[in-house]
Order: structure tokens, then sequence, then C-alpha cells
């Protein structure tokens, strides 16, 4: 299949990532895609209402490429990604960039604290460390809702 047979839906995601954006469907299938929320912050901070601005047809397109992607919670007993369809898109969206914000997070904290976890297995964050974050976490997302 050539990209000129790809649907309107299909090309307005396709440009979106290739251009990092673009019109305002093109940008926010390129946020919802990728993940980047700093797409988000001039348009509609609020994201059940940014999704909403894409039709039907662009966010079966933004699932679609996720789910090609292998984007989204991993789920062990697959070995892939759980992308959700679109009722429950946002929420799992969410869900998602909270766990990646906090494996970001721990590769950082013991990249430079390399003997100092806890646990059994000098894995776990600092009590502290960790509330911090998702303190910072929550207060971020919540101007996303």
């Amino acid at each position: 299949m050539g990209f000129e047979q790809l649907s309107h839906a299909e090309r307005i995601v396709l440009i979106g990532l290739v251009r990092r954006g673009g019109s305002t469907s093109e940008t926010f299938s390129y946020g919802f895609v990728t993940g980047d929320m700093s797409v988000f912050k001039g348009f509609y901070k609020n994201l059940h209402e940014a999704w909403g601005r894409l039709d039907a047809s662009q966010q079966d397109a933004v699932i679609a490429a996720r789910k090609v992607a292998n984007i989204g919670c991993h789920c062990a007993e697959v070995d892939s990604a759980i992308v959700p369809e679109r009722d429950d898109f946002v929420l799992d969206f969410a869900r998602w960039k909270r766990k990646l914000m906090l494996a970001q997070l721990k590769a950082e904290w013991f990249e430079e604290n390399p003997n100092g976890g806890m646990g059994e297995n000098n894995e776990d964050l600092p009590e502290n460390v960790l509330a911090d974050h998702i303190e910072s976490v929550d207060a971020e997302m919540m101007t996303y809702f």
C-alpha cells in the first residue's frame, strides 16, 4: 500500500509524526502518538478536549499508530503494549505517561546514585524521592484535566 492510498485520517497522523505537528489535528495526533505533552500547552490543556478535537477516524488512526509502534502500557502476558479504544484512550494515555515519567526518574536517579537504591535488590527509589515525584507529576498532569 502506497502513501497515496492512505485515508485522510491516516495522512493526518503520518504528517503530524513526520513534521512533529502542523495543523491542530496533526499536532494533537503527534502528541497523542508520541506522548509529547508540550504540544498541548499552546492549544487545549485539557486532554479530553484535545482528544475530542480529533474526529473518530483520526482517533482511530492515532490508536492504530500506537498499536503498530507498540506504544502504551506494556503487558507481559501478550508481550506487547495495550492500547485502549477511543472511549478509554485519554485516561490510559495519562496512566502510560505517568509510568513513562517514573521510569525516566528512576533511570536518572540511579545514574546519579548507583548504590543508593532501597529494597532487596537496590532497585526501589527512596520514599522521599518517590513522594516528591508523585506530587510534581500529579500537579503537572492535573493541568491537563
